[in-house]
């Protein structure tokens, strides 16, 4: 899968990938090739976080980003604003602004993006690119997907026996 040159990354994946700090390779060879963009209300919002220096982690790898607002029409804007928090639509925003891809977890922000007809990728998504592009092997993502589930990721356990593409196949089929 091809991934568009902007990713504008919400708190949930941030989290994922921030205190994990094995991930930071994955962020890194993102780097390389696509533009890595956190709104400035998402930063504020990991800010309150205080496991881990999230803020020293989006400094070394992502630009902040001011998402305008403006990109949403005051219809789309008072629909977002009524399940979502302000981070997830700074991203959607920034995402419509910038032609860009919506790096999100959370299912709910993730269906409505998507009713934008925005390109949307979360932390499975990002794994199992690393996988097609050649920078991990299916172990190192299915130990990463086990750490997940450790760390309460809700994800079902992957079968040793399947690759890692099939495991991501089986997880989408399953949310149809």
């Amino acid at each position: 899968m091809a991934l568009p040159q902007i990713l504008i990354f919400d708190a949930s994946v941030l989290f994922n990938l921030g205190h994990r700090d094995h991930l930071a390779w994955l962020i890194e060879r993102l780097g390389q090739s696509h533009r890595l963009l956190v709104p400035n209300a998402v930063l504020q919002e990991i800010a309150r976080e205080r496991m881990f220096d999230y803020a020293a982690f989006c400094e070394r790898y992502f630009e902040v980003y001011l998402a305008n607002f403006d990109a949403l029409s005051a219809e789309h804007l008072a629909e977002l604003n009524q399940t979502l928090d302000f981070g997830e639509i700074a991203v959607i925003a920034g995402a419509i602004e910038l032609t860009g891809a919506v790096i999100l977890d959370e299912r709910h922000a993730r269906n409505l993006a998507k009713q934008r007809g925005l390109f949307v990728i979360g932390t499975l998504g990002l794994l199992a690119h690393a996988v097609e592009q050649g920078w991990c092997d299916d172990n190192t993502a299915f130990a990463t997907v086990r750490e997940l589930i450790h760390n309460r990721f809700s994800l079902p356990s992957p079968k040793t026996s399947a690759s890692f593409v099939e495991y991501m196949r089986l997880l989408q089929a399953s949310q149809k």
